[in-house]
């Protein structure tokens, strides 16, 4: 069986910015080698935060749809960083009033040898088995720094007044340092994979994302989740391109299994285990 996914989007300003700066894209590889989802969420707050993620995401897509060189996947996932960098530069060269601009950028490379991921920023990936959530990436932001120190929850760091600072991005005054994986997941057909910008989480709760998630088809589930975010209060944009794993890929090198995740929330409860 051929490798098969199934995606559906949606992006919203929310009911507080006055622009939306997320971007998001999904493609086919070249002829049909797999398949590319991707996020970004231009940073609030530096001038030309849409045109970064715009940027990001435009470089990503033209690069897959022209088909990526033959080189190991997880080199392909590090070439799409590099070109989307590149065209953010290119850009604040053209124009001095960019060279401020940022967004985050995360991806999701889809090929026969496995589901290859890459992340810069707080944009965020999930991947959903069998009624539970299970978040593969690491903000790049103070708040998540005391995550892993055990000082605060995933849901507290929500809250916190420093989440949204953002010590790595992409942007043309930075350093191009993205978290790339050195191995592919194993998915199985049924599996879900999310990308999202932050703005989900300040309202949505894990467990009900686990919740929708599990029970709904993915139309359903995209729809209900936007809508539960905006009738929240929805104090940020909020993007979501949920992918369906109908035919999954068959890795050729050893995976990450889905039971290695670190943070995990199953439904009703969301309590994490």
């Amino acid at each position: 069986m051929g490798l098969t996914i199934r995606w559906v989007a949606r992006s919203e300003i929310g009911r507080v910015r006055s622009r939306n700066e997320d971007a998001w894209g999904a493609t086919k590889i070249g002829r049909g080698e797999g398949v590319l989802l991707a996020v970004a969420d231009g940073m609030g707050g530096h001038p030309g935060g849409n045109v970064a993620s715009r940027l990001a995401i435009e470089a990503c897509i033209g690069a897959v749809r022209g088909g990526l060189p033959a080189e190991t996947s997880r080199e392909q996932v590090a070439e799409l960083f590099r070109l989307a960098h590149e065209r953010l530069q290119s850009r604040a060269q053209e124009n001095p009033e960019l060279r401020g601009m940022g967004t985050t950028l995360t991806l999701a490379l889809v090929r026969p040898d496995g589901a290859w991921v890459g992340h810069l920023g707080d944009t965020r990936l999930f991947w959903t088995r069998d009624g539970e959530v299970a978040l593969l990436t690491r903000d790049h932001s103070a708040a998540w720094d005391r995550v892993e120190r055990g000082e605060i929850t995933p849901e507290q760091a929500e809250r916190e007044p420093d989440g949204a600072w953002l010590h790595r991005y992409l942007g043309p005054g930075a350093p191009l340092e993205p978290d790339i994986f050195s191995r592919p997941l194993d998915l199985r057909a049924g599996d879900r994979l999310l990308l999202c910008s932050d703005g989900l989480g300040k309202v949505l709760g894990m467990g009900r994302l686990a919740e929708i998630l599990a029970e709904q088809a993915v139309e359903r589930a995209v729809f209900l989740a936007v809508e539960e975010t905006l009738s929240g209060g929805a104090p940020d944009n909020v993007t979501m391109l949920l992918a369906d794993v109908v035919a999954p890929p068959s890795p050729a090198v050893e995976p990450i299994l889905y039971e290695e995740v670190s943070f995990r929330w199953t439904r009703p409860t969301g309590e994490p285990h």
